[in-house]
């Protein structure tokens, strides 16, 4: 295969990864029109197709990024040359070697990847364009080590080798580019996905006018001999026209595509092709000029129905207005300019440049570009809609300084603020010293006032360099300072967290001074583990329940059987040790309490016995792979969990502590998943008997509780519950099992849905909120519909 082309494409993708990685899809939007014109048409413009991963049209990330200045145009110019010029380079020694298939060195699987596309109503959809491409999960996995070599170990700064980034992305498209595969669902709408290689294929399906998802996952992932369904929802074609204030059509803008209860998307909008495409429901639209920043129009509500062409919705863009000024006073003297912010709010929207979070009540801020020209210290908010907004100012994002409200016309409003701290205001110099009295330059402070749950406006922590800090606490708390005390927390990176308590209103000078820290060894005894990762973890005892819990010191155990912690503060500890199998679900093995002294001490843990057994598939065909899940039987507490993998019929299941398990092995077919009890100790191989080609599935969806304490938990769901019907009426086909339950008419209107459960011989109501059921990674859970 001839890769010089592809290579010479391969090399300006590259090159232009870093600088456009934010910029490049967002070109069209800069100023001037060379810029626009070195965006492809394609990159810029969707055409109504649907994806498993992406959606309909082409979907914008938020961007800050404001329009390139010619000179970072001419050096991406000169980025570009340089990438032709290597990408030449590599494609001419590409041609003179013939080209490896990855393909031909891993076997292909006998097995395929099938699945069934249908629209929310169960019908299926014939036409559907299903494509496989290998995941890249190996092979990034196996580049690894090799770039970890190039990264240096001494602080020296790490090389920038073009050629290599140009020569591993060509080993990549041409690995991905001989291994495509694509078919067309039928009139079934099933598909069956052949000849591919025994590894992880990503599963899309594409129709124009439909948005497609998978059954299990936004990414769905699959091997050979797995089934990925997709279910479908219609799109109409929704008409927009976007106006400047003056009311001319525009080329170009970003729709706010507002969803409730599923947040904000962005999509590009042209002239040209002045549609996008949308399923049925009810959204607030929004165009702005450039994404996430710019002139902006008045939020419009648009109700899109099935079959029904909406009228076209006019998109006018509000004259843009602005705030400037200048900055001065007591405050900027003595604390920087590093420790202002500015916001200028309208309404429940602060406008700005970037998102900063406050207090842990939720309250959300964006602060103002803050620059120092010519001696003067400036602030500049953009994009603004004329009318009244809040102008404030705070120190170290928090303590607020000033706020007033102004009335903002159309162009530019100066507003100069002249700042200080109020009357009453107490600031304290702070300093971090080691047990010998020295400085610690490296350590970091914050300080709250006790009862706050983080850090909040009643006092702040500025840095005054060379180790030293004020600590800034407001007039207003300065009131009821007698009635407590405010909590400063010290972390060094040599001699671990501190906190020490204090009263302002009694200090001139607060000096935090570690003592002698103390070091642990933790020495693994017993047998060594197969199969489990083993977490150590110390977790500092708390004397109040009202304080916040201090981050807990944690290693994981490799191939030695000692782990060491230190710089500790002294003190009393839980000792806790944890296994985890491959997914990375921790489970407790050994918990016990330690006091810490100065110096260095020693602690023997014994580990707990874990078994290994093997697995048995006894009707397996030769070059078929299974994969299965465990979980723990005698305890739908607990938060053990693990899978494991069979191929040509055997495999092993390691790392189990004493107990009683239940095993699911996962295939297709009329029999659906096959199932098995076991305990250890006690068993030494796990079977599973041959497959019942007429057994009838149990027409259900098996919960996988993967946090017991999360959010699917909490609803009332356990491990193994089968959930057999939804609202009262049972599941009746297989056919119906996965579009009822993905498709179910609850996901349009939010709230709760409600589960018919079976558990213990018994079928309960469980009314679970519809964010569980779609956002499942998040929740805690994986629904198991049949043969899954």
């Amino acid at each position: 295969m001839d890769l010089s082309k592809p290579l010479v494409l391969i090399g300006l993708g590259v090159a232009f990864l870093g600088v456009f990685m934010a910029g490049a899809v967002m070109a069209p939007f800069a100023d001037g029109s060379a810029a626009a014109a070195r965006v492809p048409a394609q990159l810029s413009r969707g055409e109504g197709s649907s994806s498993a991963t992406a959606g309909d049209g082409a979907w914008l990330g938020a961007s800050n990024q404001v329009a390139r200045a010619d000179s970072e145009s001419e050096a991406l110019d000169l980025a570009a040359i340089r990438a032709v010029e290597a990408s030449a380079e590599i494609a001419a020694e590409s041609a003179s070697t013939p080209a490896s298939s990855e393909a031909s060195a891993k076997p292909l699987s006998s097995a395929a990847i099938t699945g069934v596309v249908r629209d929310i109503a169960g019908q299926p959809i014939a036409g559907v364009l299903v494509r496989a491409r290998p995941s890249g999960e190996n092979y990034w996995r196996e580049r690894q080590l090799d770039d970890m070599a190039q990264w240096p170990r001494d602080g020296s700064p790490p090389p920038v080798d073009l050629q290599r980034m140009l020569r591993q992305a060509a080993q990549q498209f041409a690995r991905n580019d001989g291994k495509l595969r694509e078919v067309t669902t039928d009139e079934q709408g099933a598909y069956r996905l052949e000849g591919l290689s025994a590894e992880s294929w990503r599963i899309e399906a594409y129709a124009k006018g439909w948005r497609l998802r998978s059954t299990i996952s936004e990414d769905p992932r699959a091997w050979p001999g797995q089934k990925i369904d997709f279910a479908g929802t219609r799109l109409e074609r929704l008409s927009i026209a976007v106006k400047d204030p003056s009311g001319a059509p525009l080329a170009r803008a970003c729709i706010d595509v507002i969803t409730p209860n599923q947040g904000e998307e962005q999509r590009l909008w042209t002239q040209e092709d002045p549609w996008i495409w949308m399923p049925p429901g009810s959204y607030s639209l929004r165009a702005r000029s450039k994404p996430g920043q710019g002139p902006s129009s008045e939020t419009v509500a648009v109700a899109v129905d099935p079959g029904v062409a909406p009228p076209t919705v006019e998109l006018v863009l509000r004259e843009e207005a602005r705030v400037v000024g200048v900055l001065s006073g007591e405050v900027v003297t003595r604390f920087g300019s590093r420790s202002l912010s500015v916001e200028v709010q309208d309404g429940s929207a602060v406008q700005g440049m970037e998102w900063e979070y406050y207090n842990g009540s939720g309250r959300r801020g964006r602060s103002v570009e803050i620059e120092e020209i010519d001696g003067e210290l400036r602030y500049r908010a953009t994009g603004l809609k004329p009318g009244k907004h809040k102008l404030r100012v705070r120190l170290a994002r928090g303590l607020l300084l000033h706020e007033r409200e102004i009335d903002v016309p159309s162009g530019e409003l100066r507003v100069d603020l002249e700042l200080a701290l109020d009357a009453g205001a107490r600031v304290l110099e702070a300093v971090i010293l080691d047990g010998a009295g020295l400085v610690q330059l490296d350590a970091s402070l914050r300080v709250q006032a006790r009862g706050e749950r983080g850090p909040g406006e009643s006092v702040v922590c500025v840095s005054a360099g060379e180790g030293r800090w004020w600590l800034v606490h407001s007039a207003k708390l300065m009131e009821k300072a007698n009635e407590g005390s405010f909590v400063a927390h010290a972390q060094s990176p040599r001699l671990g967290p501190l906190q020490q308590s204090y009263k302002p209103l009694q200090e001139e000078r607060l000096e935090l001074r570690y003592s002698e820290p103390a070091f642990l060894l933790v020495r693994m005894s017993g047998p060594a583990p197969k199969g489990v990762m083993i977490q150590v973890a110390l977790q500092v005892e708390r004397t109040n329940e009202s304080e916040p819990q201090e981050e807990e010191p944690s290693s994981m155990l490799g191939d030695s059987t000692e782990l060491a912690f230190g710089p500790l503060r002294t003190g009393r500890y839980k000792l806790i040790v944890r296994g985890s199998q491959r997914d990375w679900n921790f489970f407790p093995l050994h918990e016990e309490m330690i006091e810490l002294r100065s110096g260095r001490q020693e602690r023997s843990v014994p580990l707990p016995e874990l078994h290994t057994i093997n697995v048995r598939v006894a009707d397996a065909q030769q070059g078929q792979s299974y994969r299965g899940s465990v979980w723990r039987a005698d305890d739908p507490s607990s938060s053990f969990r693990t899978s494991f993998s069979v191929t040509n019929g055997v495999g092993e299941l390691a790392g189990l502590p004493t107990g009683r398990y239940e095993a699911e092995l996962q295939e297709r077919g009329p029999g659906g998943a096959r199932r098995e009890t076991f305990s250890v100790p006690g068993t030494a191989e796990l079977v599973f008997g041959p497959a019942n080609p007429n057994a009838t599935p149990k027409l259900a969806v098996r919960v996988d509780l993967q946090d017991p304490a999360g959010r699917a938990a909490r609803a009332g769901l356990a491990q193994g519950d089968l959930i057999v019907g939804i609202g009262g009426k049972r599941f009746e086909k297989i056919e119906e099992v996965q579009p009822r339950f993905s498709g179910a008419p609850y996901y349009l209107s939010g709230g709760t849905i409600p589960l018919d459960v079976e558990r213990s011989g018994s079928v309960l109501r469980i009314d679970v909120e519809v964010d569980v059921l779609m956002y499942q990674q998040n929740s805690g859970v994986r629904f198991r519909t049949p043969g899954r």
